[in-house]
């Protein structure tokens, strides 16, 4: 069998930028895709293309590694930064891993993008599902990186606000410029709507994405532009296409041997991986006690962390159970919280909260379960927030929920992080809210201008 290999030099991180030049178009020993086949099997990288973002967690009101000096100890000085909002996360002279996980993930689509069209064999139809299985996958990664290293969006000052380069080809030599929020929004929605005619309805495996993969990415990218009429009407259209929530009463008997995999989970939409496995994540007092013990979200998924590792705290269990890499793709929960949040918005609070509840039924046992309810549309969307955190902790997406919610003065919340004898706040809508673009890329690239933290 042909093996597909695309690389950059060892010094090179595959982050545009990190390295000016290609090393060889056609090193020995390397094949260059030629066919639909070589294409497809580019496609299967499963290393490339599962992975994702990771560390924002860190920075969010979920996490809390003050629980043990041990804990502190143990930490590396990249962690402590993000945790404690530092002005820079990495040193000059080390690469932002999750930066260059997302470029590389877009170069590798950006290749089968520019070269299936000439690629030999395999019919249309195949063609086409490689090609919007590509821009699926760029648009993912565009998505990440806009959320992670550009200021949140916000209507009209988007057109101005720097974004992240727009790379559109797999050329190692283009400029860095970045291109603005807008501009970066309209390139994720324009590959959406090309790909949505291309991909399967039910893909083979959760790592190649389908229509639903299609239209969660849409509610994705609408939620975090407050559009929450299309944010919700996509999440329906997502869930037409996979509407299935894993009951939890039917794996607490023995979670370790019958959760399933990610890359099985019928709740997995995209299967994309967190950039940092973080078995050692310490959560939250308030995290803790939103959740209440008798949530089997915090039953399974939490554990004692000084029996685990010695160290004082509940910390995330998930990693111990299926020793899977915590899952950050889009999911049918969080298209649920999404459609009730449109309804909630919308002024629909019993409907909202019919939504909520049928997921809720499902993450307690029945004689712990009792109905939510709101006596109006503000309370019904509180609450179905609070369920969003509930649901999605160790997702990956509470640090975008609180960028896009500080918007709202209802909702606006600062985050204190305790460090040793320290504190740290990050109040609501500060500029660190935004990612600093790393140092070894800007010096590297000096077109690249910094954001101002």
């Amino acid at each position: 069998m042909k093996k597909i290999i695309f690389y950059i030099s060892a010094g090179c991180m595959l982050a545009m930028g990190a390295c000016r030049d290609y090393v060889d178009i056609r090193p020995k020993g390397v094949i260059i895709p030629q066919t639909v086949r070589d294409y497809r099997l580019l496609l299967n990288n499963v290393n490339t293309l599962s992975a994702s973002y990771g560390t924002s967690d860190m920075g969010s009101d979920d996490y809390d590694f003050n629980t043990d000096p041990a804990l502190q100890k143990s930490l590396g000085e990249s962690t402590v930064n993000i945790y404690t909002f530092q002005p820079d996360f990495y040193r000059q002279d080390v690469d932002d891993g999750e930066w260059n996980t997302l470029y590389k993930l877009i170069y590798t689509a950006n290749v089968v993008i520019a070269g299936l069209p000439d690629a030999t064999g395999g019919t249309q139809q195949e063609k086409n599902q490689l090609m919007g299985e590509a821009l699926v996958h760029r648009a993912f990664g565009y998505w990440s990186l806009i959320n992670l290293y550009a200021k949140p969006w916000n209507g009209s000052a988007s057109s101005a606000d720097p974004g992240v380069p727009l790379l559109l080809a797999p050329d190692l030599n283009a400029k860095l410029d970045r291109a603005t929020v807008k501009a970066v929004y309209d390139r994720i929605l324009a590959d959406l709507q090309a790909a949505l005619p291309m991909v399967a309805e039910k893909p083979a495996v959760k790592l190649y994405p389908g229509k639903a993969a299609v239209y969660a990415m849409f509610s994705r990218t609408y939620l975090m532009r407050r559009d929450y009429v299309k944010a919700g009407k996509y999440a329906d259209s997502a869930l037409a296409y996979q509407g299935d929530v894993l009951d939890l009463n039917t794996i607490k008997s023995s979670p370790g041997t019958l959760i399933p995999r990610n890359i099985q989970n019928p709740e997995v939409i995209l299967y994309k991986t967190a950039f940092n496995a973080y078995a050692s994540a310490f959560y939250s007092q308030e995290l803790l006690t939103l959740l209440g013990t008798k949530d089997l979200r915090y039953q399974i998924f939490t554990g004692d962390g000084e029996a685990l590792l010695g160290i004082k705290g509940r910390i995330y269990n998930g990693e111990f159970l299926a020793f899977d890499t915590r899952d950050v793709g889009p999911r049918v929960p969080e298209m649920l919280l999404t459609q009730a949040e449109a309804r909630a918005r919308e002024g629909k609070a019993a409907e909202a909260l019919g939504i909520i509840n049928n997921l809720r039924r499902k993450r307690f046992e029945p004689a712990d379960f009792s109905e939510l309810t709101a006596a109006t549309p503000a309370e019904a969307l509180k609450i179905v927030l609070e369920e969003r955190r509930r649901e999605l902790f160790s997702r990956a997406m509470r640090w975008f929920d609180l960028r896009r919610l500080n918007l709202e003065p209802a909702f606006a919340k600062p985050v204190t992080h305790q460090f040793g004898d320290k504190s740290f706040t990050l109040e609501p809508n500060s500029a660190r809210y935004t990612y600093p673009i790393p140092s070894r890329i800007m010096m590297l690239s000096p077109e690249i201008k910094p954001n101002q933290r």
